[in-house]
């Protein structure tokens, strides 16, 4: 966790600490549906590195 998240409240914190140690794997998107960030379980997953997806829809991911 970053000294920014530190100063977080615990229920923000909590939540993180449940995204990024999930086994499953999580996608952060925006109002626009592109990807900002995502766990490292969906990078296991997808076989994708984190920083190919980022800023992507998750639709360009999919095999043609």
């Amino acid at each position: 966790m970053t000294v920014a998240a530190s100063v977080l409240p615990r229920a923000v914190q909590e939540t993180l600490q449940i995204f990024w140690e999930s086994p499953f794997p999580v996608t952060l998107q925006d109002e626009h549906f592109r990807l900002v960030d995502v766990n490292d379980a969906f990078v296991a997953f997808s076989g994708f590195a984190r920083d190919a997806v980022i800023g992507r829809d998750p639709i360009e991911l999919q095999p043609a």
